[in-house]
């Protein structure tokens, strides 16, 4: 699987939609290098972003010359994600991409860039970000339940030690009740 391109766009959907590129991979016109004479998301832009028919969150499909264009619109967040591909993607394999696409741009502080995916995207098909940030999730509950488990054996000795000092006190106050009656018993005049 080869991708050329991955762009998002901001859209307002007013008489006709309006597109604005926020972010795209490769970077720079050329591409990594030199690949492409032209911004690959050229003919993306120019052909199917106005062929997007207004439906909500659907996956739309369109082939340009030799190129395959996929774009999948976000409504809750205004924003569109577009695909350029060599080779036909299959659904699960774009269902991936698009997922991951949206978790690093919804999410800036993964250390993963869009870059990333065009140069090895099969890694990002295999090994999903969303999967991994789950994984850091449980990672995370885990050091917290742990810590409340020590925190509550803690408090566990802790009540077995008043508990051993109470047993101790009351032991001491019924001594010395025995004594004191004892005294009185034998003092009193």
């Amino acid at each position: 699987m080869r991708l050329y391109a991955i762009g998002i766009y901001e859209y307002t959907q007013e008489d006709s939609p309006q597109f604005q590129l926020k972010k795209k991979a490769p970077p720079n016109k050329g591409g990594f290098s030199g690949l492409f004479s032209t911004d690959p998301l050229e003919n993306l832009e120019k052909h199917t972003l106005k062929a997007l028919p207004p439906e909500q969150d659907v996956t739309f499909r369109a082939t340009y010359k030799d190129e395959y264009h996929y774009v999948k619109r976000y409504p809750a967040e205004g924003i569109v994600i577009a695909i350029v591909s060599r080779n036909k993607l299959e659904p699960l394999e774009l269902a991936y991409l698009f997922s991951n696409i949206h978790t690093i741009y919804s999410k800036p502080n993964l250390a993963v860039t869009l870059d990333a995916i065009i140069l090895n995207p099969l890694n990002y098909i295999a090994r999903d970000i969303v999967t991994a940030q789950l994984k850091q999730k449980v990672q995370e509950i885990k050091e917290i339940m742990l810590e409340n488990l020590e925190k509550l054996l803690d408090r566990g000795e802790r009540i077995e030690l008043l508990v051993r000092k109470t047993d101790y006190l009351a032991n001491g106050a019924t001594s010395f009740k025995r004594e004191a009656k004892k005294l009185n018993g034998c003092c009193h005049w």
